[in-house]
């Protein structure tokens, strides 16, 4: 999986990600470089926490929302064994 990959599946499952739990994990040291793709490219609002010398990330609700619906689109298509083809400027 790639970086940016880690990182959403990550928010996804436990809801936030650290600076720390991005290295001791996935060996991310530019955790805000890779938030920072994931704003441009794809368009995902976060929200950025700091706290105790440490940056924590999160999806803003409703785009949490939003990516949950397209897991559960991926799963449906994976199923079915047909395409999926996302518009990254709508994503």
């Amino acid at each position: 999986m790639t970086q940016q990959q880690n990182v959403v599946a990550h928010i996804a499952k436990y809801g936030s990600i650290s600076s720390v739990e991005a290295f001791t994990r996935y060996k991310i040291l530019r955790l805000a470089a890779v938030i920072d793709t994931l704003k441009k490219v794809y368009k995902i609002p976060f929200i950025a926490g700091y706290e105790e010398g440490i940056y924590t990330y999160r999806f803003r609700p409703d785009a949490h929302e939003r990516l949950k619906d397209m897991q559960q689109l991926r799963s449906l298509a994976d199923k079915y064994n047909v395409g999926l083809v996302v518009n990254r400027s709508c994503a």
